[in-house]
């Protein structure tokens, strides 16, 4: 069937058209807009679609359904029009956003970066939340994100809000859990011709982390590191003891081209990037999940000279 959407998601998502989920859904949308007050207006449904082309998505957000009052929904999950008083929902998200992971502005401008503002359900009755649950949309929009994830090359961040970060905090090794991720690594490392150094301090004892959440933090400071080592180098791991701070401490370091000055107070800053793919998120999320842990993650880096290279420094509560 005929679907008015931009051209490269109308492409990818021809086949789902044709479905007969989409199809009935379809005829229950129309009747809805017949009989019914709708939103959002119906040029607006797949608005997201046209601000974020299949090829430019980095990152999805995924919200439930379109906001049900008057003037607000504009077929982008969680954003108004301006001139429009953000609902209490958007009020809370910016307030998070703003203490968790240090982001201000109009969640509308994220769309030029690549990230995809998509509803679970993209219409809903008015003054009905949820209204348009269970007739078809929730099919629709993952079947979107199976497509998104099928992508060559891009990294994919799925984040739904609403959602904080649980953690299941346990007394782990830390040399087990670095020497575990340095152990998946050896292929590349021996790709690219990058030597890894282990320098682990036998003092230390076991700490109080979320391992899944800490393995996440030290495998992204480890990636980075790796991809700005494409001609060799060497990768450095040390783990130390402040017995004076009571702090444990883990330094990643690497003989990479350095970081320029002029970039060290963006690195964690959401969606900023230097990588042609990149998404910008991994080290504000590390941020947050080290934060979250009652520690800090500082950066050094010189981009000149013959020690160029940068050190990540994560310290957490021994």
């Amino acid at each position: 069937m005929e679907v008015k959407i931009e051209a490269s998601w109308k492409r990818v998502l021809e086949e789902e058209f044709n479905k007969d989920y989409f199809v009935k859904l379809t005829e229950f949308v129309k009747s809805e807009y017949r009989n019914s007050k709708v939103y959002p207006r119906p040029q607006f449904i797949f608005k997201a679609f046209e601000t974020t082309p299949f090829e430019k998505v980095k990152v999805i957000i995924l919200g439930q359904d379109p906001y049900h009052e008057p003037r607000q929904a504009n077929g982008l999950c969680f954003a108004v029009d301006d001139g429009i008083k953000n609902p209490p929902s958007l009020q809370n998200i910016y307030k998070e956003l703003k203490s968790d992971l240090g982001i201000e502005g109009d969640i509308n401008s994220w769309t030029g970066q690549g990230v995809f503002l998509l509803n679970s359900t993209l219409t809903v009755r008015a003054s009905s939340a949820g209204s348009h649950q269970n007739k078809g949309w929730e099919e629709f929009t993952d079947a979107i994100i199976k497509k998104v994830d099928r992508l060559d090359n891009i990294t994919k961040e799925l984040i739904t809000f609403g959602r904080p970060l649980k953690f299941r905090m346990k007394r782990h090794n830390l040399k087990r859990l670095l020497s575990r991720i340095l152990s998946l690594i050896k292929p590349r490392c021996k790709a690219q011709k990058i030597t890894v150094v282990k320098d682990y301090c036998d003092e230390l004892q076991d700490v109080l982390i979320d391992d899944g959440h800490m393995e996440e933090v030290f495998t992204n400071i480890i990636t980075n590191a790796l991809d700005v080592m494409s001609k060799g180098g060497k990768l450095t791991v040390r783990t130390e003891l402040d017995e004076a701070q009571k702090k444990a401490v883990v330094r990643i370091s690497n003989t990479g081209h350095g970081i320029p000055k002029k970039d060290m107070p963006n690195l964690f800053k959401p969606f900023f990037t230097t990588k042609k793919q990149g998404t910008g998120l991994g080290l504000a999320i590390s941020h947050r999940i080290v934060t979250e842990h009652k520690g800090t993650i500082l950066v050094e880096s010189k981009a000149r000279g013959r020690d160029k290279g940068t050190t990540f420094i994560i310290r957490l509560p021994a």
